[in-house]
């Protein structure tokens, strides 16, 4: 099958274009690609960063949690000493034990 000299234009200006869309294509997945590169990297950062966080965060919570629960034992031995007859109760009650 021949082709006419105006269907041969044509089609060279039908792949032109064509090959133009699918060079843009090309180069826009390209710019998306190493945007993500990019987002990733700075992900991985914060990630780290609230990690590390978390760590210590929950670290001193637990050295909060130890010393309430300690303040609290002391605070019920304190009130249980007062309310018996023992020598820790009448050193809190009169200062010198029997």
């Amino acid at each position: 099958m021949k082709l006419s000299a105006k269907d041969s234009g044509l089609l060279a200006e039908q792949f032109e274009t064509f090959s133009r869309v699918t060079n843009k294509v090309k180069g826009n997945l390209n710019e998306i690609e190493r945007m993500q590169s990019q987002f990733r990297a700075v992900e991985a950062r914060d990630r780290s960063s609230i990690e590390v966080a978390f760590e210590r965060i929950n670290f001193w919570s637990g050295i909060n949690l130890f010393c309430l629960i300690f303040a609290s034992c002391v605070q019920v031995y304190m009130v249980r000493s007062l309310l018996e007859d023992s020598r820790m109760g009448n050193f809190i009650r009169h200062g010198k034990f029997k």
